[in-house]
């Protein structure tokens, strides 16, 4: 895990530093006054498009700095999924899969490392993504519903 880590942070950083330029340069061309409607439009796909990744190397950089040890605290369960959904809401948009969220209104926490948490989502989800791919049944809706209550023991 500690290794993963590290790859992580060393392709975020080694993306970073490029499409940062690539920013700068759109911005740059932006201000230009003799643009056509047409290239401001391409400019601005390309901030956007920028915007979108520099929030994925974000992600994955705060991923790879879980750090040695179990860092475990008390999560807020909803605030893991939605990351976890951040990250691959474009793989989702793209595949045409809906994501259905159902969660109750009062904040719900489980005990444990919210890395982890993360990273467990998002395996969850690329599987259930991957699952539509490989079926490709068009009979089944492509939607995944997400659900968390809260669970009673009173018998």
């Amino acid at each position: 895990m500690a290794s993963l880590g590290t790859l992580a942070s060393g392709v975020a950083h080694e993306l970073n530093n490029p499409l940062a330029i690539i920013l700068s340069l759109a911005e740059i061309l932006q201000l230009s006054p003799n643009l056509n409607q047409r290239q401001k439009s391409d400019i601005e796909r390309i901030i956007k498009v920028s915007h979108r990744m520099a929030g994925t190397i974000k992600h994955l950089l705060k991923l790879s700095r879980q750090g040695d040890g179990d860092n475990s605290t008390l999560v807020e369960i909803r605030k893991s999924i939605n990351e976890s959904l951040e990250l691959l809401k474009s793989q989702f948009i793209n595949d045409n899969i809906l994501v259905q969220l159902d969660f109750q209104e009062n904040e719900l926490f489980v005990y444990g490392n919210e890395n982890a948490l993360v990273s467990v989502f998002q395996n969850l989800l690329t599987n259930s993504r991957d699952a539509f791919i490989a079926n490709k049944n068009k009979s089944l809706a492509s939607r995944i519903d997400i659900r968390i209550k809260e669970h009673s023991d009173n018998k």
